[in-house]
């Protein structure tokens, strides 16, 4: 252990990360607040928790949002790349947009599914043949559609919020008092990716 040997632990002088802005998007930066506009709509996140130094410039012709941190440590080191990963994911929500799919499986019990308040919510019947329902929001921003039997899609252009709806829902149906190794009815992710 470097500690106890009585050496510090290394900093990296600088740790720079660059994330290429796409022609057809339009992005700024400001006071760590980073907003990204493009085809499918706008996201805007801010990343006032992280010590970096966020700056838009232009690099031959190209818009580059640079991240940098000086003299980090391991850990904080690693919020640079996780950063440059958010603002990626941004930029392809904002162009493409994302599309989760799942599967409701049950033994015995079918499971109803139907969107209810126009897409913005999912009311589930019969799980586990009980006769109440539950009724799931989606994240804002959001929209559930459940055209095909056992399936609900949930689309977005913020990935966290989409897999965030995603994680309720199937939250919402795991078995309670018994084995979930011989229970295995619920709802559970099937497929991610992009809408078009």
């Amino acid at each position: 252990n470097a500690e106890y040997m009585g050496l510090k632990k290394m900093k990296y002088l600088l740790t720079r990360e660059e994330v290429v802005i796409p022609e057809d998007i339009a992005a700024t930066v400001k006071a760590r607040i980073v907003t990204i506009t493009g085809p499918k709509g706008s996201l805007k996140r801010s990343f006032k928790s992280s010590p970096v130094d966020m700056k838009l410039k232009k690099d031959e012709g190209k818009k580059v949002i640079t991240i940098e941190m000086w003299m980090a440590k391991k850990k904080l080191k690693a919020q640079v790349k996780s950063i440059a990963s958010c603002i990626k994911n941004m930029i392809s929500g904002v162009t493409r947009g994302y599309k989760f799919r799942m599967k409701a499986v049950y033994a015995h019990f079918p499971i109803n599914m139907r969107e209810a308040q126009g897409g913005k919510a999912c009311e589930v019947r019969n799980y586990l043949g009980k006769r109440d329902f539950k009724t799931i929001k989606a994240e804002e921003g959001c929209r559930i559609t459940t055209a095909i039997k056992d399936i609900i899609e949930v689309t977005g252009i913020d990935l966290e919020k989409v897999s965030q709806t995603c994680g309720t829902i199937q939250q919402a149906f795991r078995v309670q008092d018994k084995d979930r190794r011989k229970f295995l009815d619920g709802i559970y992710v099937c497929a991610k990716g992009y809408q078009d």
